[in-house]
């Protein structure tokens, strides 16, 4: 009864199959692709207006560089007016220097000095000998017997004494006027080439004086100093010789340096210099042909580059031009991007949220490339490579290639030079996706940004030599471009994490963790359900060789093992494995449908232990599809018998109701893991595990899912199936290897 019922399923899953298959091909439809298409057209357009304007604002970046050899000569397309550098900081070095030094001035010592000769010159004429002077004036004045007597001789009436005073008061103006000077008191960096002092009188005018006729102090005493000629005219020769030494040991600086008003005047001077201005006319030849750009030339070049970007308008012809060209450039590479995607990765365009995490990522490398891009940093490198490895990571290095060759194209089209600039960051880039297999360390990604770092600047070299670039040139983009590929590596690895849970993906890494059986999960497990634990264990190896016979993620398959059952550890003794030899059969009191029910929870409690211990998708997936919806055998053969013993009963058993919920795998790995679960679970049966008897378990199971429909989500072939059957085979006959029988002990 029961292989006639079977071969009967069969028959009809087989027809079921066929008709299937043609249905697909007739009709062609993929709902799951057009579902919510207005949303992703929606994204898709605001892709690519903002990826257009990403690249088409500021303009093209400046192309040229100091020691780039260029083979056709470069000429100005418009008059040009450019600051000359060199002269204008000249003449603003010597507008600082010539700016007038500050002097504060009090005249009070130079007036009460004049006053103190008025007085002495009265009291002089008041008496004939030098005993009958004023012993207080005589010491503060200095006065002796022998220049009392010489100043007696010229000064011994009213009439002299007031001739005296008008002639000290001539020699004492300018003092008062335009003060003393101590060149001691003036800052070291303020002695600059002025020719000119301002003076700056208490409660008077602003006075200036050239520094040349400034009366400095130690100068006073000299012969030629101004006071001794003012003396001397003005009083004779005689009588100058002891006035002088009257005067000079009275005398003190009036002038006092004002710092503070020096730097403002100075900085003022230096504002008001205008910019020295060299005029170019248009067609002006800048660079001939077949020579180097050199520093003055690049200034030029640069600056007729500024000019052109502020003189664009949102209304001009060539900027309607270049965005017109730049949409058609993104456009089309949008175009080939989904038709390529649609081929190799179709969950991006069929699922929204890859497709929006697809969109971001796009706008974000270019706007941050465009940054980049410009001098003195020309390290859009790191942006488009960090942004393939990323897209490599999540969805297989294809992908990864594919995204560097467009961002590259889309970055080097707006350059003077884009064939270059494309090999560059295309070869250095792809370079680092290709070595993107296994991310099984935190070293991994920055080994990647040295290998992107190294062909990218051997690249550059090469291209260097082949377009006669200077030397330093040459080794300044190698070292810039290595550096850059360094960068992009130790980006990649301290930012993985922090990508992983944006974008939930999960790397190598992240799965070698989850595997360590210090895992609480798994802790959990060993102690609660030992012999679930073991089962898990064995169908990890089982399943990573299987899955790495077909080349899908083994090690994903491998740690999805060791937790696909741990919900059986909720209820342990429901489930063979965890029995002991004496303990009884929990199922044999209950109802196969209610046994049944208890089977197939250990997956709803599997998902609910995961989402508590924040597994990651792919392995929770795998929990979830591991039984697919496959029938639970035993009891609804046992729910079919005692409805059969059952005369009064008229209701066939519901197949439905003993089956697991799925849903059925959706990935090669999912399938891998049905494959070694049931078949490593029904060779404990055996009694005499042979590798004839192993052999057709295998093929046996793997026919019965095949024909069950289990494998029709996952994309696999048959030829992956067949691949995957013998490498089941094979471990399983490895493990239930025969041994030599030792003799018995004499």
């Amino acid at each position: 009864m029961f292989s006639v019922d079977r071969r009967r399923r069969t028959n009809n899953r087989l027809e079921f199959l066929r008709s299937k298959a043609v249905g697909t091909l007739e009709t062609g439809q993929r709902p799951s692709f057009w579902a919510g298409w207005p949303v992703r057209a929606v994204l898709l357009t605001l892709t690519l207006l903002a990826s257009t304007m990403i690249l088409a604002m500021g303009g093209p970046p400046f192309a040229y560089r100091e020691g780039q050899y260029t083979q056709r000569e470069i000429r100005l397309a418009h008059p040009l007016q450019i600051e000359n550098v060199t002269e204008t900081r000249n003449a603003r070095e010597r507008a600082g220097r010539e700016s007038p030094w500050v002097f504060s001035h009090n005249p009070r010592p130079v007036v009460l000095v004049r006053e103190g000769i008025h007085k002495l010159s009265s009291s002089i004429a008041a008496v004939e000998t030098f005993d009958e002077f004023n012993s207080v004036l005589a010491n503060e004045w200095g006065i002796n017997s022998d220049l009392f007597s010489q100043l007696r001789k010229e000064i011994n009436s009213a009439a002299t004494v007031k001739k005296f005073n008008d002639a000290i008061d001539r020699v004492l103006d300018p003092f008062v006027r335009f003060g003393l000077l101590d060149s001691a008191s003036i800052p070291t960096d303020a002695k600059r080439d002025t020719s000119v002092i301002e003076i700056r009188p208490v409660g008077e005018n602003v006075k200036y004086l050239p520094k040349m006729d400034a009366i400095f102090l130690p100068m006073i005493p000299q012969d030629d100093g101004v006071l001794t000629k003012s003396l001397r005219v003005e009083l004779g020769k005689d009588l100058a010789v002891p006035v002088l030494k009257v005067l000079v040991p009275k005398l003190t600086p009036t002038l006092t340096f004002d710092e503070s008003a020096t730097k403002l005047l100075q900085r003022s001077a230096i504002e008001n210099v205008e910019p020295v201005v060299d005029e170019y006319a248009a067609n002006s030849l800048v660079v001939p042909a077949g020579t180097i750009i050199g520093p003055e030339q690049l200034r030029l070049l640069a600056s007729e580059h500024a000019e052109m970007i502020s003189l664009r308008t949102w209304l001009s012809a060539d900027r309607y031009k270049r965005w017109l060209g730049l949409a058609t450039i993104v456009t089309g590479v949008a175009i080939l991007g989904l038709l390529y995607l649609r081929i190799t990765e179709p969950r991006i365009s069929r699922e929204l949220r890859h497709s929006a995490i697809l969109c971001s990522l796009v706008v974000a490398t270019l706007a941050i490339a465009r940054l980049f891009e410009w001098d003195p940093y020309r390290a859009q490198l790191i942006p488009i490579a960090v942004g393939s490895f990323y897209l490599a990571i999540s969805y297989g290095r294809p992908i990864g290639v594919m995204s560097a060759i467009a961002w590259s194209l889309l970055v080097a089209v707006i350059h003077a030079d884009p064939l270059t600039e494309f090999a560059v960051l295309a070869g250095g880039t792809t370079a680092g996706v290709l070595l993107l297999n296994n991310v099984r360390s935190r070293t991994k990604p920055i080994i990647v940004g040295l290998a992107t770092g190294t062909v990218a600047a051997g690249i550059a070299i090469g291209l260097g030599l082949i377009l006669d670039y200077s030397a330093i040139l040459v080794a300044t983009d190698a070292a810039r471009l290595f550096g850059c590929g360094l960068i992009a590596g130790f980006v990649m690895s301290g930012s993985l994490p922090f990508v992983e849970s944006l974008l939930g993906i999960v790397t190598d890494i992240s799965l070698i963790e989850l595997a360590d059986s210090s895992h609480p999960l798994l802790q959990d497990l060993v102690r609660k359900a030992p012999g679930t634990h073991n089962h898990s264990v064995s169908v990890s190896i089982i399943a990573e060789a299987a899955a790495k016979a077909i080349g899908c993620n083994s090690l994903a398959v491998r740690v999805g093992a060791l937790f696909h059952d741990v919900g059986k550890m909720l209820k342990p003794q429901y489930f063979i494995e965890n029995k002991g030899p004496d303990d009884l059969n929990r199922h044999d009191h209950l109802a196969p449908a209610i046994s049944t029910l208890i089977i197939i929870g250990h997956v709803k409690d599997g998902m609910e232990l995961g989402r508590q211990h924040h597994l990651p998708r792919v392995i929770m997936n795998l929990i979830e599809q591991h039984h697919g919806t496959t029938l639970v055998d035993y009891f609804f053969h046992e729910a079919s018998r005692e409805q059969q013993s059952n005369p009064d009963s008229e209701e066939e058993v519901d197949e439905t109701a003993f089956r697991y919920p799925g849903p059925k795998p959706q990935s090669k790995e999912a399938a891998v893991m049905m494959l070694a679960d049931c078949v490593e679970s029904a060779s404990r049966a055996l009694s005499d595990p042979t590798p004839a008897r192993i052999e057709k378990l295998v093929h046996n199971l793997t026919l019965n899912r095949l024909l069950d429909g289990q494998f029709e989500e996952c994309g696999i072939t048959l030829q992956e199936i067949h691949t995957i059957e013998q490498s089941l085979k094979k471990s399983l006959t490895s493990v239930y290897h025969g041994r030599i029988k030792y003799p018995a002990a004499v």
